[in-house]
């Protein structure tokens, strides 16, 4: 096997440098919009009685201020990222999807690290309830990726694709509160937590443990296998013109 030669490797550094390029634009989209989301987040939680939609129930010391981040990352990975994805995808701005969305979604969580610090001071939480919320929200990525995957291919169309993505974030939530509140099913309600990602998040930051484990630990991992099935699926899907 030869050695390589001078030209291999200033092609090498050349692709290296366009990548870097390539992650660096795609953070100041998705990257600013990301840190303006934490920003909001850290306010809902430090002025709870003015944001929550109820004032009952609303714990006012220590503030919910790591509950609200990690909601907020929630809400941003579901609803505003994976749009982020299809309008980049419209304008031609990925080449390489996958390992510019995994590195910009490490970016993402490095990022996070000081609004966790903060939020995790502001709530009086250990270093095992800020561990575990931040452990939650790295298992919704993967159903970003998925859907950001289904958009840019459009199968099926980006309409079918929003409206799922609306149904776990939004939907799952409001099915939780009209179980227990009109049907009175509250453990029903319970269990149904546990698959929305907003209120599990929200549940695994609010409670105060020694163990960084997600409880129940499916609660945490069934959303990367269903992201993983759906993201398998685009093999098998017939491929549509755009």
């Amino acid at each position: 096997m030869s050695a390589p030669t001078d030209q291999d490797r200033s092609a090498a550094r050349l692709a290296g440098a366009r990548g870097a390029a390539a992650l660096g634009r795609l953070w100041q989209g998705a990257g600013l919009l990301y840190l303006v989301t934490c920003l909001a987040g850290m306010a809902i939680g430090l002025w709870p009685h003015a944001t929550f939609p109820s004032t009952q129930d609303v714990p006012t010391a220590p503030l919910p201020t790591l509950a609200a981040l990690g909601v907020a990352q929630v809400a941003f990975i579901l609803l505003i990222y994976p749009m982020v994805i299809w309008v980049r995808a419209d304008r031609g701005g990925i080449s390489r999807y996958w390992p510019l969305a995994l590195a910009e979604s490490a970016l993402c969580t490095v990022a996070a690290v000081p609004f966790y610090l903060a939020a995790g001071f502001l709530a009086d939480a250990g270093v095992a309830d800020v561990v575990r919320t931040a452990v939650c929200v790295a298992c919704v990525w993967p159903v970003a990726w998925a859907a950001g995957a289904w958009l840019v291919s459009a199968r099926p169309r980006p309409g079918v694709v929003t409206l799922g993505l609306l149904g776990i974030a939004i939907g799952l939530p409001a099915a939780c509160y009209i179980v227990a509140d009109f049907f009175g099913a509250t453990e029903a309600a319970r269990r149904l937590s546990h698959f929305a990602p907003a209120m599990f998040v929200y549940q695994a930051a609010g409670g105060r443990s020694s163990s960084a484990v997600p409880e129940p630990l499916w609660g945490a991992i069934c959303w990367p296998v269903i992201a993983a099935v759906a993201a398998l699926a685009l093999l098998v899907w017939p491929q549509t013109r755009r």
